[in-house]
């Protein structure tokens, strides 16, 4: 029954609003990515993030959407992976890379280190002395897994609140720096800035 479960994650659906709003805030902001998977199940779920909701696995090459092998020290920059690929995100790290699981705070200090040790990914092309912890907005679902550890972290953060869909209480949730009902929401407010 976990084997199957596992091995179901490259069929989960997106929310259907997602990779719209994930192109709209790739154009304000470098995404990263810390997900509670492997890499390999993320690259299914990359495409439907990249190519869209309706993406099938004959719509576009897999290939492109692929992770690079899993070598320790070594990260998924996808933008950097495959020449085709349409990814939102400049940085994936899995919870197979950090060897551990939200919330736990190691997959979350391994991936501000690796924004901090990457000056493009804070925007800061000539190297000074911005802080990703000053930089970085935490946006998640999870309040369990998520808004609550970011805001322990004393970063900023978005709480996505889909009815229905949310992990963790509303009275913990409303915590969070903003609260959106959907990243679209979020996608459209930041077009509005």
């Amino acid at each position: 029954e976990h084997i199957a479960f596992g091995q179901s994650v490259k069929d989960w659906p997106v929310f259907p609003d997602s990779p719209g709003a994930l192109q709209a805030l790739s154009k304000h902001y470098k995404l990263a990515v810390l997900s509670n998977v492997d890499r390999v199940s993320y690259g299914p779920t990359l495409a439907k993030l990249s190519e869209g909701t309706t993406a099938s696995s004959t719509s576009y090459d897999p290939k492109i959407y692929t992770a690079p092998p899993a070598t320790p020290g070594e990260y998924w920059f996808p933008k950097h992976t495959h020449p085709d690929s349409k990814s939102p995100f400049t940085l994936i790290v899995t919870a197979q890379d950090v060897k551990s699981y939200k919330p736990a705070r190691h997959g979350f200090d391994v991936t501000l280190d690796l924004i901090q040790k990457h000056p493009d990914l804070l925007n800061d092309p000539e190297g000074k002395t911005l802080k990703a912890k000053e930089k970085v907005l935490w946006v998640a679902q999870s309040v369990t897994h998520d808004i609550i550890p970011a805001k322990e972290l004393g970063l900023h953060t978005v709480w996505i609140n889909r009815a229905g869909a949310s992990m963790g209480g509303p009275e913990l949730g409303s915590k969070a720096t903003w609260v959106f009902n959907t990243l679209g929401e979020m996608a459209e407010a930041v077009e509005k800035e």
